[in-house]
């Protein structure tokens, strides 16, 4: 069977000549790819969300290298609870904790241990990046070794005269995701895709406009952003329109906290779920919404 098959879980990677080829290296980067496909639910996923999270990399780092001079303690604890979870989500567990340790500091506002450790963290970030040309060359060698097969697109079947496949997407439940991290925008949109109909916003004031335009079947709103914050999109804006009070709206929390899924119930939210979920965990509570 094709190792690049959708339904392959992460055993697969230990497979002489499959996967663990084209992923061998990542470790020296700090990254597990067995961790990364069982969050991301399949090799395929995985390789998508690798590739957005290192393409983010760059704006991401100099966004929060920036908060850092500035001594934006509240912005740096945002931008820096982004990378903890989008660095959990691809398998950079050790990175994603000392991510973790830094969002801690910033919210008891320990700017010395910020000072202290940011630069490493930052480093540690930048140099995954390098991880992309290990893939790359893997993937070449590995498409030499082959004879080229495996670098064949698998190709849309047509479907009966005169219709076309993209006309399911009317079909589709829409969700809209509202976070400030193009990155996590990009992952669970990812996820989401095949199944449903996903709009992206980056703030508030974003999702009101792409709102007005557009029905939507259910909002996953982010808890941690700048400017407005979570709660108070979904108090001051959602909430307190009649046209969108009733779209059910799931929160998304890089802390687990028991009184926090309770504070945002209470402010009518249908749930608060952790941001580290694995992608069948998240299509699961979604499914079960919509």
């Amino acid at each position: 069977p094709d190792k690049n098959d959708a339904g392959l879980d992460s055993d697969a990677l230990d497979d002489k000549g499959g996967l663990l080829y084209k992923y061998d290296g990542l470790r020296e980067f700090g990254i597990d790819p067995k961790e990364g496909v069982r969050r991301c639910g399949t090799p395929k996923s995985y390789d998508e969300i690798l590739s957005i999270y290192l393409e983010g990399i760059d704006e991401a780092a100099n966004e929060l290298e920036e908060a850092k001079e500035k001594e934006d303690i509240g912005l740096f604890g945002t931008l820096v609870h982004s990378l903890k979870s989008t660095s959990a989500v691809i398998g950079a567990i050790a990175l994603s904790e000392k991510a973790r340790a830094l969002e801690e500091a910033a919210d008891r506002g320990d700017a010395a241990y910020i000072e202290a450790n940011a630069d490493e963290v930052l480093s540690q970030y930048r140099a995954i990046k390098d991880a992309a040309g290990t893939l790359s060359q893997n993937e070449q060698d590995r498409s030499a070794n082959d004879g080229g097969a495996d670098s064949q697109q698998t190709k849309v079947k047509a479907g009966p005269a005169g219709e076309n496949p993209l006309d399911e997407k009317s079909q589709k439940k829409r969700i809209l995701i509202i976070d400030d991290d193009m990155t996590f925008l990009r992952m669970v949109k990812g996820w989401l895709s095949d199944a449903y109909d996903v709009g992206m916003a980056r703030s508030g004031e974003q999702a009101r406009k792409w709102l007005d335009k557009k029905e939507c079947d259910l909002i996953l709103l982010d808890y941690e952003m700048p400017d407005m914050n979570g709660p108070m999109v979904l108090s001051d804006i959602l909430k307190a329109d009649d046209k969108l009070k009733e779209i059910p709206v799931i929160m998304l929390s890089g802390k687990e906290d028991n009184s926090l899924r309770d504070e945002m119930i209470s402010l009518g939210a249908l749930d608060c779920i952790f941001k580290g979920v694995s992608a069948s965990e998240l299509k699961t509570v979604v499914a079960k919404v919509i």
